[in-house]
């Protein structure tokens, strides 16, 4: 089993405005600024354990894709 946790915040970067201005990513969308931690888990299993691998998934499910909130 493998995750990673997004690091730093929201995403900023430059937009060009329909009058030519270049204004900041998150000054012109409040969806933006509220975009939630990206986390991914992934597991990897030898098909030579697939019964069990599918045994402990049955076991976890739960655990494994409960929102645990944001990660320091």
């Amino acid at each position: 089993m493998d995750s990673y946790t997004q690091k730093g915040g929201s995403p900023n970067f430059p937009v060009l405005t329909k009058d030519g201005r270049i204004v900041s990513s998150l000054a012109e969308s409040q969806v933006l600024e509220k975009l939630p931690v990206a986390a991914f888990d992934y597991v990897f299993v030898d098909p030579a354990i697939c019964e069990d691998a599918k045994n402990w998934l049955l076991t976890n499910r739960k655990e494994i894709i409960a929102f645990k909130g944001e990660v320091e």
